[in-house]
């Protein structure tokens, strides 16, 4: 079996347990996020999704607040279930984790709305870039997160610094990001930034594993760090080019968020 069918086996099996749960009726879709869509996965690596729900009529009607969690499997992979109407907000926000999920090749879409889907992800290049300052600051305050956590105990981080003396898979989303960003402000389409050339993928994977002992991983953090932080400084200064929203996007973003509703309340009520 290719990795492609044995990945799509695995998300199939998070959209069962789904159904379980929310009427099918009100899934629109289950998408892979993380490693595998970055070719930076490892064969043990968990596969994690999100799915992306529409509220029930009674939570329309009392105005209850959009469902917004995160399911752990008995074999600790997560399922993040998000309401559609808070979906459209992290677009917005262009989190990188949201965005992400346009770019995946694994996902399973209801066939009711699929043809909306794929109106975002037919415009997902401009939806990526509807607001580089905020995507620009969104993947440093990422960044920020893994730098402090590379070196400092936690449940997350605990058992990896006793073996390595810091946490190579915090380093590596730092060097990842670093990468990710230096590409997205010279204007690399979004696919490029998310999946670098194999050389490069293989080294993020070499420290992932701990390829670096702790003095060296230091030396490397704090680089990756500092040039994260000029990119960053290069964009607040030269922030009247990059803040500007993409009213076309907008437009795109309204209507489909609004199609989708219709169509689903056409059906329920």
């Amino acid at each position: 079996m290719n990795r492609y069918k044995e990945l799509l086996i695995r998300v199939n099996e998070h959209l069962e347990d789904v159904k379980k749960k929310i009427p099918e009726n009100r899934i629109i879709g289950i998408f892979l996020e993380g490693s595998q869509n970055y070719r930076m996965d490892l064969p043990d690596s968990d596969v994690d999704t999100k799915v992306f729900i529409f509220p029930s009529i009674d939570d329309i009607i009392y105005n209850k607040e959009p469902l917004s969690t995160t399911w752990i499997r008995e074999n600790n992979e997560h399922i993040s279930v998000k309401d559609i109407r808070l979906v459209f907000n992290t677009f917005r926000k262009q989190n990188l984790n949201f965005v992400e999920v346009l770019f995946t090749m694994y996902y399973i879409l209801n066939p009711k709305y699929d043809y909306f889907w794929k109106k975002l992800v037919y415009n997902r290049d401009d939806i990526a870039r509807y607001n580089e300052f905020a995507a620009v600051m969104a993947m440093c305050g990422v960044a920020q997160n893994k730098y402090k956590m590379i070196f400092k105990p936690s449940e997350a981080t605990e058992k990896s610094i006793e073996q390595f003396g810091y946490a190579p898979k915090q380093l590596h989303h730092l060097k990842r990001i670093e990468y990710f960003l230096e590409n997205y402000v010279n204007g690399e389409n979004y696919v490029s930034c998310m999946r670098p050339p194999i050389e490069i993928a293989r080294e993020l994977v070499g420290i992932k594993v701990g390829k670096y002992n702790d003095i060296e991983a230091k030396i490397i953090a704090d680089e990756a760090f500092n040039h994260i932080n000029s990119i960053r400084q290069d964009i607040i200064d030269y922030s009247s080019m990059y803040s500007n929203i993409n009213p076309k996007t907008e437009e795109l973003l309204n209507q489909v968020q609004k199609d989708l509703m219709l169509e689903y309340l056409r059906k329920e009520v």
